[in-house]
């Protein structure tokens, strides 16, 4: 698979005038923007990812003129992330979680995840980690003993991130 820099393609698209241009629905939007970084080779991630960073910071009056969904300030969209990953600010060093995480290296991913009402949310492997980070006691335990079983068996962990993606869009769906 070739590299591609998706920086440099996402600037292609912040002006652009093409089918999504004319999009007035955030959602609609981002997908369609999603599938034309695609095309250009953009992994599905990362795809997902950028296309909200450029309707949230460029595009967050005509799409999103009330706040509802770009929660942060324009500024706090498409920045650099630092090569470490972060994990410091979920997990003290030497504990299971960080030393799995940073073992594993998982590739950020963007899960589209439909809750109960139907609803869709786009949920990253990063917010994910951070719900993982947020748990405790018993509940702790049993993702800790998941992810070792999935390591000794050597299995897909992005399956069970995935996995409790799809839980984390049904606690959202659940509170509204």
């Amino acid at each position: 698979m070739k590299r591609v820099n998706i920086r440099r393609i996402a600037n292609r698209y912040l002006q652009a005038k093409d089918e999504c241009s004319g999009i007035k629905d955030i959602h609609k939007y981002v997908k369609c923007r999603a599938e034309k970084l695609k095309e250009d080779g953009a992994e599905d991630g990362k795809a997902f990812g950028t296309a909200w960073g450029i309707a949230c910071k460029h595009k967050r009056d005509v799409l999103d003129p009330k706040g509802e969904v770009c929660t942060m300030p324009p500024s706090g969209y498409l920045k650099k992330k630092k090569a470490s990953g972060g994990l410091e600010r979920f997990f003290r060093k030497g504990e299971y979680l960080y030393n799995f995480f940073s073992e594993k290296q998982i590739r950020e991913q963007m899960y589209e995840k439909k809750d109960q009402n139907g609803v869709s949310h786009i949920i990253p492997t990063d917010v994910v980690v951070e719900f993982i980070s947020k748990t405790s006691g018993s509940e702790r335990k049993k993702i800790e003993q998941t992810l070792r079983m999935i390591d000794f068996k050597n299995g897909s962990v992005e399956h069970f991130i995935e996995h409790l993606a799809s839980a984390i869009a049904n606690l959202y769906g659940s509170s509204w």
